[in-house]
C-alpha cells in the first residue's frame, strides 16, 4: 500500500483481509462489517464481500438477512473463483436451512470443480453434507467415497460426521481413535459426538471450538438445524453466553436484541 496507495485492487485486498481478521480472529463483527461495507461502496458488485456479510449475519443468528445477502451475492458472482464461491454459498444456505437452494448451488460448484484439486474436495464435502441433511443417504455415499479418496490423508476428521450419518459408525469411530490421525477441528468433533449420542463430549468440543474461534462451528451454532437436539440443554445456553462474551456485535444485532451500544452516547 505504501508503494501504490491509490491502487483500488490493493485497497480491496487490504479491506478484505482486515475484515477476515476482525471477523474470524478477533470476533469483532462490527469492525468486519464496516470493512466489508466500505468494499461494497467502492465495488458495489463485490460478490465475496456480500457473501462475507452473509456469513457475519449467520454468526449472529440473523437468518433471513443472511439468505437475502447470499441471494444478492449469487446474482453478482462471475469469474474464475465461481466454483469455490458456490461451495460457500451452498454451505451457508445449508446452515440457514435452505437445503434445496443449497443443493442447487453445490451441484453447480461440482460442475465447475472437476480437476480433483482442493476446490473439488470442498465441493464434494459440501454436496454430501447437504444430501445428508436432506436424508438422501444413498445419494450422498458416492460423493463421500470420492472425497475420502482425495482427502483421507490430509483432513480425515472432516469425514467422521458423514460416516456416522450414513451408518458407517465403525469407520467414524476408527478415525476418532486412530493415532495416525490428528483430529483437531472442533466443529467436526462436536457433530460426530452429537450423532454418536455423547452429549458431554459434544459440549466439550463446542466449548473448545468457541475458545479456538472455529469458524464453521460459530457460523452454524445459532442457526443450523443439526444443533436442535441439544438446544434445550442448559449447557447450550451456557455455550451461547460464552460465545457472546467474546463477540463485538453489529448494530443490527444490538438493535434486534434491544441492546444499547455502550460505545455510543
Amino acid at each position: 500500500m505504501s508503494m501504490d496507495p491509490d491502487s483500488p485492487a490493493l485497497r480491496f485486498q487490504l479491506r478484505q483481509q482486515r475484515s477476515r481478521i476482525y471477523w474470524q480472529l478477533d470476533l469483532d463483527y462490527a469492525l468486519a462489517e464496516s470493512e466489508l461495507e466500505q468494499i461494497r461502496v467502492e465495488q458495489p458488485r463485490s460478490d465475496w464481500a456480500t457473501l462475507f456479510l452473509a456469513g457475519i449475519a449467520l454468526h449472529e443468528g440473523r437468518r433471513s438477512e443472511a439468505l437475502e445477502l447470499i441471494a444478492n451475492a449469487e446474482e453478482m458472482s462471475v469469474g474464475g473463483q465461481q466454483g469455490i464461491f458456490l461451495s460457500w454459498v451452498a454451505l451457508f444456505r445449508s446452515f440457514a436451512g435452505d437445503y434445496e437452494a443449497a443443493l442447487k448451488a453445490s451441484t453447480q460448484a461440482l460442475k465447475l470443480n472437476q480437476e480433483g484439486g482442493p476446490d473439488t474436495a470442498t465441493a464434494l464435502w459440501v454436496h454430501s453434507l447437504i444430501l445428508i441433511h436432506l436424508e438422501r443417504i444413498d445419494d450422498a455415499t458416492p460423493f463421500i467415497d470420492r472425497d475420502w479418496e482425495l482427502e483421507r490423508s490430509t483432513k480425515p476428521e472432516a469425514f467422521i460426521y458423514q460416516f456416522a450419518k450414513i451408518g458407517e459408525v465403525a469407520g467414524a469411530r476408527s478415525i476418532l481413535t486412530d493415532s495416525r490421525y490428528e483430529v483437531t477441528n472442533h466443529f467436526y468433533l462436536a457433530l460426530v459426538h452429537l450423532v454418536l449420542g455423547d452429549k458431554d463430549s459434544t459440549f466439550g468440543a463446542i466449548e473448545a471450538g468457541i475458545e479456538n474461534h472455529t469458524q464453521l462451528l460459530l457460523a452454524s451454532l445459532l442457526v443450523a438445524e443439526f444443533w436442535n437436539p441439544i438446544r434445550d440443554d442448559p449447557r447450550f445456553v451456557e455455550m451461547l453466553e460464552l460465545l457472546g462474551s467474546k463477540v463485538t456485535h453489529t448494530e443490527d444485532y444490538l438493535r434486534d436484541h434491544h441492546i444499547r451500544n455502550v460505545n455510543q452516547p
